[in-house]
């Protein structure tokens, strides 16, 4: 056996973002499979690549099959479009493998082009250290870099572009599992602990460090900043808060308020990246840092709370600074208050009465202005959630063009040229 269960590695891990048509991710995992078995010689029945078919929970522990194979594999494809680049399970993935192939670089002073980014869908900006990897061929056809991998599997009339793509991968794959041998990743792989190759570096920092608020070069305006109000697991014990804390993971953005358990801050970042945003996610540190960068660029920021956080002191005083943010009650609101809180969460049901008062303290001036489209204080359900947030995002970009902070001020009377005249003395019968 070539991969799982025997001596050699997989030629090859994929790496996708999970929600993605999983149908289409898996018939090209199937087709690319079946070339590089015919070029590597080995039997039908040889695993030769890894895809995982499970969707892997925030704080939630990798599956030994996952971890061997990524630790082990010779190659790294990975499925590119805007959700990728937000997802922190492919982050994180890219990572491992990245350091794997950054230690055999530097110990052997060569290039080895294997870790492969192929566009699945097109992406309007991509982060630099998937750019510099960016697999090319000049016998690729165009529709590839114009509409992505799958757009080819789709259409009847590029089925010959597509057949060639995935030849000329799987030569590439066996190719170059032939010319180099990776190190294996040292030491135990722990979800939480390994970093987002994609975040900033605040983002990917665990609570506790010190962290500076993420400021994206060059600033864009289309970009939200996703707050989550929620406490850690261990936070959440500590001050007895509830007695289901199952919600809660190791850090405060882990928190996944819905069933299935994933991170809410995975549902925004889905959301964002479907809206053509790009997007950061964290806690309530260094809050007006973020809000005072986050108004200087004209960008978005979307508080996701958990109702229970309003008993935690700290928490109380960041959302009383969120709820008086705007200069006066009169503005309108360029940032969002979500307050994701599950149907089937009975405890929450039982205590609402109470909750409700909390938040009604909290947010006064959000309660007393009642912008529905701005302010969610009860959002049921993942998919009522992911439908709120879609209006808010796009109410809230809308709201900034208007009230946005202007960049290129109009240049001063002072030296400029006078008004053209027209000259009616020089027209025909003056």
């Amino acid at each position: 056996m070539w991969g799982w269960g025997g001596a050699l590695p997989y030629y090859f891990f994929l790496s996708y973002a999970r929600g993605t048509i999983d149908d289409e991710v898996e018939q090209f995992f199937k087709d690319l499979s079946a070339q590089v078995r015919d070029l590597a010689g080995v039997s039908r029945n040889e695993e030769v690549g890894f895809l995982d078919r499970h969707n892997i929970v925030l704080g939630a522990r990798w599956p030994d099959q996952l971890v061997t194979a990524l630790s082990d594999c010779s190659t790294f494809i990975a499925l590119t479009m805007p959700r990728y680049f937000n997802s922190e399970a492919c982050g994180k993935e890219w990572w491992v493998f990245e350091e794997r192939l950054r230690r055999y670089e530097e110990n052997t002073r060569g290039n080895a082009p294997m870790l492969i980014p192929l566009i699945w869908v097109p992406s309007s900006r991509m982060p630099e250290r998937a750019l510099i990897r960016q697999y090319d061929h000049e016998r690729l056809d165009p529709a590839y870099h114009e509409d992505g991998l799958r757009q080819l599997m789709r259409l009847t009339d590029q089925r010959n572009a597509y057949i060639r793509a995935v030849s000329l991968l799987a030569k590439h794959i066996v190719d170059q599992a032939g010319s180099h041998s990776l190190p294996s990743h040292a030491g135990p792989l722990e979800f939480n602990e390994i970093p987002n190759a994609f975040a900033a570096p605040s983002v990917a920092a665990p609570h506790g460090e010190t962290a500076k608020a993420e400021q994206p070069s060059p600033p864009t305006s289309r970009y939200v900043h996703f707050v989550i109000a929620a406490p850690s697991r261990k936070e959440a014990s500590a001050a007895k808060l509830r007695n289901d804390l199952s919600f809660y993971g190791n850090s405060r953005p882990d928190w996944a308020p819905y069933e299935p358990p994933l991170a809410i801050a995975e549902s925004a970042r889905t959301v964002a990246s479907e809206q053509s945003f790009e997007c950061a996610v964290a806690s309530i540190e260094r809050l007006p840092e973020r809000m005072q960068f986050a108004k200087e660029n004209n960008q978005l920021i979307v508080f996701l709370v958990d109702a229970w956080a309003t008993k935690l002191t700290d928490h109380r005083r960041a959302l009383l600074d969120v709820d008086t943010w705007e200069e006066s009650p009169e503005e309108t609101e360029t940032s969002a208050v979500m307050i994701p809180c599950s149907a089937e969460d009975d405890e929450t049901r039982q205590h609402w009465r109470d909750l409700s008062y909390e938040l009604r303290k909290t947010f006064v001036s959000r309660f007393a202005r009642s912008d529905d489209r701005m302010f969610r204080p009860s959002v049921l359900s993942l998919p009522a959630f992911e439908a709120d947030l879609r209006v808010a995002l796009s109410v809230a970009q809308n709201r900034m063009h208007v009230k946005g902070v202007p960049h290129q001020p109009l240049p001063e009377d002072a030296g400029s040229p006078p008004r053209p005249v027209l000259d009616l003395s020089a027209l025909p019968g003056t």
